[in-house]
């Protein structure tokens, strides 16, 4: 990708799923343009894998873990990459969950496992890095990862669709909300893309991550 035109010098982004092949992809753009990196992630061991990736574009990378399903752990993280990097001005959410199952299948468990990291989780943590954004006084850009299937649904994969299109219509009330502040909330809905990490989850037939 050429960044040639962008410039993020002086910039800090936080990529939430930051340690998938998704989230290393926005990662090596948003560092060749030249924002320093903050992968969020809850695998420790690729997270490292991730950093140490990611350190070759001549910026600062650095690591965070992240359990989306825990939003009360939120205002630490949020703090300890403010007093380590001193600002934020990008959030990335890319991080996500799905279950391969019929709706008349589905476990509640299931369920909610979907809701938590696709939906509310991204929402009350974008709330606080929207304040430290507000409080900074220069806006910021959030960026949400939705997908084509929160505009098309498909079979045995309900709650996945479902939290997709929730993370849309998120969008639009984030942007409608902090628009004022000069904060950018947009969302991205890609299709199928080749990835390690969504080979295997096909094969496996069971628990889908996309971080």
């Amino acid at each position: 990708m050429d960044t040639s035109k962008y410039d993020l010098k002086g910039r800090v982004a936080i990529i939430v799923g930051g340690a998938g092949d998704l989230g290393k992809a926005i990662g090596h753009a948003l560092a060749d343009a030249g924002a320093d990196i903050v992968v969020a992630d809850r695998r420790q061991d690729v997270m490292e894998e991730a950093v140490k990736e990611l350190n070759g574009h001549g910026t600062r990378v650095g690591p965070v873990f992240i359990d989306l399903g825990k939003v009360d752990s939120f205002p630490e993280l949020v703090d300890s990459v403010v007093k380590d990097f001193g600002r934020i001005d990008i959030l990335v959410n890319c991080a996500g969950a799905s279950f391969i199952v019929p709706m008349l299948e589905m476990a509640e468990k299931q369920w909610d496992v979907v809701m938590n990291v696709n939906v509310k989780g991204p929402a009350f943590l974008t709330r606080l890095v929207a304040k430290v954004m507000i409080d900074q006084g220069k806006g910021g850009s959030i960026i949400n990862m939705a997908s084509y299937m929160g505009l098309k649904t498909e079979e045995n994969l309900g709650p996945y669709c479902t939290s997709k299109a929730a993370m849309l219509h998120l969008t639009r009330c984030m942007a409608k909300e902090w628009g004022k502040h000069n904060i950018r909330v947009n969302a991205i809905a890609p299709g199928w893309y080749t990835a390690a990490s969504l080979t295997r989850s096909w094969e496996c037939r069971g628990l889908m991550r996309e971080c």
